[in-house]
């Protein structure tokens, strides 16, 4: 576990000024996920590779001199501690990247059109209505069934012929179109809002299409046009399916691409498949950093992981003194208290209806 022990004493050793959040060529300020360090001296930021080149002549003395004062750094310390220069570079990159990881700050979930509150970070607690396009939270949707089990239990009229998921007399708790229990007017109406951009309804689309006979391929095109389009759900879809080779070659690179890209989206599923996937790796400070950043989005799953890995590094540290843990107690309560903030947000009196009415399993 030397990255436990020696991550402060490898970033003391190691830590410049932290570059410019602006870039060195054009001059655009933007945000460290967006601008890109160059690889070399880790000094200056570029919009792109066109950037980056044409600010080569300028830079290419300085990034040089700053490049060799890195490499001597490293070889310093890895004879003080022992490593390769190559396990020293490591070693500051993931103390670079956990620090970075930590400053990121959750943009607003998307809300619910219909009561406001934000939707809960699982897609599978909301449903998207093809007829108006409009994602609705499991509550909201449940409300017009609970009025049709009151309208049954009242009148004594039978209101609950079930078809396909879709209750006779029930409409969208939306617009109030009628809701069909037949696939291919569903179909049909997705296929509608789709046409005009509607990148739910692709994803939505999709989903449906990859369930027929030979659909997988004009399913992960539509999941591609829809990511292309800015849908951080379908670029977490596509990215499992590239990091798993689930239907498609595998491409770890281009996986985690659209991984990050549907994370730093602010999509909570998307960080916490970051932490998992860094953790199978090895690199636990740094799925540590995607889990504190999961929980405190309300995702329980990187709650339950980034507890039972700081507990694990708790007991580390009072064996051997010489461990530092990079959380401390108080960070750890500020993660729990965001955590139980957030899922006390997606919990709403009609929510919690629908789980007790009709048994849907929603996470605490």
């Amino acid at each position: 576990n030397n990255w436990m022990s020696m991550s402060d004493r490898v970033a003391d050793d190691s830590d410049e000024e932290e570059a410019a959040m602006i870039c060195a060529s054009c001059g655009n300020e933007d945000d460290e996920y967006t601008l890109k360090l160059c690889t070399a001296c880790r000094s200056v930021r570029y919009c792109n590779r066109q950037c980056q080149v044409r600010h080569r002549s300028q830079h290419k003395a300085e990034c040089t001199r700053l490049a060799k004062k890195d490499r001597l750094i490293s070889q310093v310390v890895a004879l003080q501690l022992g490593m390769t220069p190559e396990e020293v570079k490591h070693e500051r990159w993931q103390h670079s990247e956990m620090k970075r990881i930590k400053r990121f700050i959750l943009p607003p979930p998307p809300e619910c059109p219909l009561c406001a509150h934000p939707l809960p970070p699982d897609p599978g607690e909301s449903t998207f209505n093809p007829c108006c396009g409009h994602i609705i939270c499991v509550g909201c949707e449940s409300e017009e069934v609970v009025a049709l089990m009151e309208k049954e239990a009242r009148t004594g009229t039978a209101m609950f012929q079930n078809v396909n998921g879709i209750y006779k007399n029930a409409k969208c708790s939306f617009c109030r179109t009628p809701k069909s229990s037949s696939q291919d007017v569903n179909q049909a109406r997705a296929l509608k809002r789709a046409n005009k951009g509607n990148v739910d309804a692709m994803r939505c689309l999709a989903d449906v299409i990859k369930e027929q006979e030979g659909g997988l391929e004009e399913a992960l095109d539509l999941y591609q046009k829809a990511a292309d389009a800015g849908d951080l759900v379908s670029a977490h879809i596509l990215a499992v399916r590239y990091l798993q080779a689930d239907g498609v070659e595998k491409n770890e690179k281009k996986g985690l691409q659209l991984l990050k890209r549907a994370a730093n989206g602010g999509l909570v599923i998307a960080r916490d498949a970051l932490g998992a996937h860094c953790s199978d790796e090895g690199e636990y400070c740094i799925a540590m950093a995607h889990w504190s950043v999961a929980a405190k989005g309300g995702s329980k799953e990187s709650m339950e992981q980034f507890t039972k890995h700081y507990i694990a590094f708790v007991k580390e540290i009072k064996k051997d003194k010489e461990i530092e843990n990079w959380y401390s107690k108080e960070e750890y309560n500020e993660i729990l208290r965001s955590y139980q903030t957030a899922r006390e947000d997606f919990d709403t009196p009609s929510r919690r209806r629908a789980k007790t009415l009709l048994g849907i399993n929603i996470n605490d």
